[in-house]
């Protein structure tokens, strides 16, 4: 009987082409569409998960208060609080802190390489985590001057030679001998490195401090609790125990909290100061947004052949009356129109496996991911997958296979046959559905277009176009190092194209990490953490930052050692009511005197994702960070060209490395630029889709009032007035799909814009627009039936029936 059915399967597949045509097209693309989302969905919720204890690993954020005011939440912590854990607590099993570095390697053969991802480590860093070792051991970071490296790194510094027990130089002052090489970190890992330095390192270049401070939060600290431990009850625990010993040092207006963080949950749900990969966090929002188009379009692929399938229950009609006239029973016309579906459904996955294949490529470049199709391998994915594709086919045959079993065949044979009402209403509902699904994410695209837009052009403070920026050097002698740089920079103002070199420790985009107390000198206790920049006199006016009161920085005072230029921010966070009122005053920095010679404007140094921050301004006349100039587009080959000379001859040995200021300032909207193209993309799939459903519905109800048609044909009806009468139905549920998506839209957007300190205004004309799209949509898959049926010559229609 199964052989009958598949049979009968591609006989229907082979006498209806276009209409087999149709249902693979909707299904398969909605289909594919569906598992490129949900390999992207698992993979953003995967990170961390590959450490075998991540369920009992916690990282510790610190958050600092004052007079009962947050001012600031890091994600990194102060070396002490591992320690002081692990000693005191015994739910704390072990502890581990890395500590984010960056700078210039040099091999035995000389040979340099600037690393962006180094990570001074402590020994339990290696055996908390599940980093796997294929040289050395975990003992590999518990001497001082030992580093360990990932296999690319180890052959990209010795190519095939074994690296462990010979030399790499960071700087001109450490040389670390390899003792360990590990695989590459994997890229569902929220902290990545290329080079592991030992702790003990750190701890003999402070003297102890990087053991013993309660001050200095640079460190991203990690505890492993013991299994069964409730991690917000240990932290109350903890809270308790630290007021107690820490209470004389925060004084009566101030105090610590740490708090725990799963491991699991810090790429999608923690965006704070200090993360270990800033700006390359995921966002849960986003992937639930992702999660949620999965399955709209998978469903209304699904809907969309519920509607072709029961709008041929015309045409399929004398098939079942003929069959149920010579015995056929009603049970073995389900089984065989659920086998049709099943089939189709199978026909359909195939197809969007190899679509999926294809467009893998061009999917990881939409979302900044490397995905691979080694998901479809694990079998309880496969499995999962398999069950829901297998359930989706039962249901979406379900009803067209019990509407075209319950056909009379008296009826039937005789040509009076109409399908009921109740049927007609359901593929309606599944229009508005499918169309209301697809009016969101069209609208939802547009508004985060207009997000996105509003912050990348919105007026920063600052200038960063046409400006490129040189990663400084890392392995220059500090007592050299100024007197070189300053006869560089006079060498590079004369190239032609390029204006005002400057140096300094951040530019804009770049996270600071450089940070310290501040008070004002006549003040008892620190008002709390404020960041800084290093920067020489010619930052200023490189960037065309405002001047608000007081002056520059410039070597001619010969006293910048002991100034200070303060933002407008760190004006109000010291208490002063103007920026005049500031100048010539004293703060006590870190515990030095500084007094106030300018205040400049507020500025964006991050994204509009977050507001401006009290900053403080350092004279450092020759910064090795970064190099900022100003460029002339039309001579830029000749510039860099140029430069890269002089770079050789000043700085020989060290990477030249060139970026452009305004495209790495925008890396910052890396996640609402992908997901604005993801649901633009998506919505556009979802939509065609839905105008299949729609042109099958339409057929359906041609076909349904044929004879009506050639009445009003003979009668003097014209195709426009039939397309009027047959569309506006249709048109009707379009504009009720508008009507229910926009309160759902905008509810959305505007829980999303909640994450954004600047948010673009909501104007109702994009429901508009949205509506007329989804209405020229809607017209278009009508009318190609209709005025077909309307142009047909009147006697034809007629003889139907």
């Amino acid at each position: 009987m199964l052989l009958k059915y598949i049979l009968a399967f591609f006989r229907q597949v082979f006498r209806n082409k276009v209409f087999t045509l149709l249902n693979l097209v909707g299904l398969s693309v909605g289909m594919a569409a569906f598992m490129l989302l949900l390999q992207f969905v698992i993979y953003e919720n995967s990170f961390d998960e590959f450490h075998q204890n991540s369920d009992n690993i916690y990282r510790v954020r610190y958050d600092g208060y004052r007079n009962g005011q947050r001012m600031f939440a890091s994600a990194a912590a102060v070396p002490a609080v591992g320690p002081a854990m692990k000693n005191n607590f015994p739910e704390v099993l072990e502890y581990s802190w890395a500590f984010p570095i960056s700078g210039v390697f040099t091999n035995d053969q000389n040979i340099s390489y600037r690393e962006r991802k180094i990570q001074i480590a402590t020994p339990s860093f290696l055996t908390m985590f599940s980093w796997e070792m294929i040289a050395g051991d975990t003992s590999a970071l518990s001497k001082p001057y030992t580093a360990v490296l990932t296999e690319s790194a180890a052959k990209k510094y010795y190519g095939d030679e074994d690296p462990i027990g010979k030399t790499l130089r960071y700087g001109d002052d450490w040389e670390l001998e390899i003792r360990g090489v590990i695989r590459d970190v994997p890229e569902n890992s929220h902290l990545k490195f290329t080079v592991l330095i030992s702790a003990e390192t750190l701890h003999q270049q402070t003297h102890g401090a990087s053991r013993t401070a309660w001050g200095w939060y640079d460190f991203n600290t990690y505890i492993v609790l013991e299994e069964g431990t409730d991690p917000q009850a240990f932290q109350e625990k903890f809270a308790k125990w630290l007021a107690i010993e820490r209470q004389e040092d925060w004084g009566d207006e101030g105090f610590e909290e740490f708090i725990l963080q799963p491991l699991e949950d810090i790429h999608l749900h923690s965006d704070l100061l200090q993360e270990s990969e800033p700006g390359e966090q995921g966002d849960a929002n986003s992937v639930m947004i992702l999660a949620i188009i999965a399955m709209a379009v998978l469903a209304i692929a699904w809907i969309n052949y519920i509607n072709l399938s029961s709008s041929r229950a015309l045409e399929r009609a004398r098939e079942v009356g003929i069959r149920k006239v010579v015995g056929g029973q009603k049970r073995q016309l389900i089984m065989q129109f659920l086998t049709e579906s099943l089939l189709m459904n199978i026909l359909a996955a195939g197809i969007s496996l190899v679509i999926v294949g294809f467009f893998l490529p061009y999917f990881n470049q939409l979302t900044g991911r490397t995905l691979s199709l080694s998901l479809l391998g694990d079998p309880l994915f496969l499995s999962g997958l398999v069950v829901l594709f297998l359930f989706g086919a039962l249901m979406a045959g379900l009803y067209p296979a019990f509407v075209l079993s319950t056909f009379k065949p008296m009826l039937v044979l005789k040509g009076k046959f109409r399908e009921n009402g109740r049927g007609f209403l359901m593929r309606k509902i599944l229009v508005v559905f499918q169309f209301t699904a697809s009016v969101a994410l069209i609208a939802g695209t547009f508004l985060v277009h207009s997000q996105v837009k509003y912050m990348r052009e919105m007026n920063l403070g600052v200038d960063i176009d046409q400006k490129l920026v040189m990663r400084g050097p890392g392995n220059v002698n500090d007592t050299t190092f100024q007197e070189i740089y300053q006869t560089f920079k006079t060498e590079v103002n004369r190239i032609g194209g390029i204006d005002q070199l400057t140096s300094s420790s951040n530019i804009p985009g770049d996270e600071i990490f450089w940070s310290s107390g501040i008070k004002r000198l006549d003040e008892d206790d620190y008002r709390g953490v404020i960041y800084v920049i290093g920067m020489d006199e010619d930052y200023i006016p490189t960037f065309d930052i405002g001047l608000l009161a007081g002056r520059n920085f410039s070597p001619e005072y010969g006293t910048e050692d002991l100034a200070v230029i303060l933002n407008q921010r760190a004006v109000e966070f010291l208490g002063y009511s103007t920026p005049g009122e500031a100048i010539g005053q004293k703060v006590d920095f870190h515990g030095e005197e500084r007094h106030i010679v300018g205040v400049i404007a507020d500025y964006h140094q991050m994204s509009l994702k977050q507001e401006p921050i009290p900053l403080i301004y350092r004279y450092f006349p020759a910064s090795d960070d970064f190099f900022s100039m100003s460029v002339d587009p039309r001579q830029l080959d000749a510039s860099l060209s140029s430069l890269e000379k002089m770079w050789n001859q000043f700085f020989e040995g060290n990477p030249f490395e060139t970026f452009f200021l305004d495209e790495f300032f925008d890396r910052q909207y890396r996640i609402e630029k992908q997901l604005n193209t993801s649901v633009g993309f998506f919505a556009l799939i979802a939509i065609l889709i839905a105008a299949l459903g729609l042109f099958g519905l339409s057929s359906y109800t041609t076909l349904q009032r044929t004879k009506e048609i050639g009445i009003r044909k003979v009668n003097g009806a014209g195709s426009g007035r039939i397309l009027t009468l047959i569309s506006k139905d249709y048109l009707l549920l379009i504009l009720l799909s508008v009507a229910i998506a926009t309160p759902i839209t905008w509810i959305l957007i505007r829980r999303w814009l909640e994450n954004f300190p600047y948010q673009v205004t909501l104007h109702w004309w994009v429901f508009l627009y949205t509506g007329i799209l989804a209405l020229m949509i809607a017209l278009a898959a009508v009318s190609i039936q209709t005025l077909r049926a309307a142009n047909k010559n009147p006697t034809e229609s007629l003889k139907y029936e």
